[in-house]
């Protein structure tokens, strides 16, 4: 899984894409976060923790390559 900003959304793609990883799963966050209070930070994570960790509990049963 990964995460970036949606300011990187055509880029992770690619760089997925050219690791063989087309389907690797991404979790898309607002950009800018550098500039955003540490309380709208903290909102943003609450509203996505649970799909990063769908994300992860989905793949902790599959053997590393």
């Amino acid at each position: 899984m990964t995460l970036f900003t949606k300011a990187f959304e055509r880029l992770s793609a690619t760089v997925a894409k050219g690791h063989a990883m087309p389907n690797l799963p991404r979790v898309i966050l607002p950009h800018p976060l550098n500039t955003l209070p540490e309380a709208e930070i903290r909102r943003i994570v609450r509203q996505n923790v649970g799909q990063m960790l769908q994300h992860l509990m989905r793949n902790a049963a599959r053997p590393v390559p």
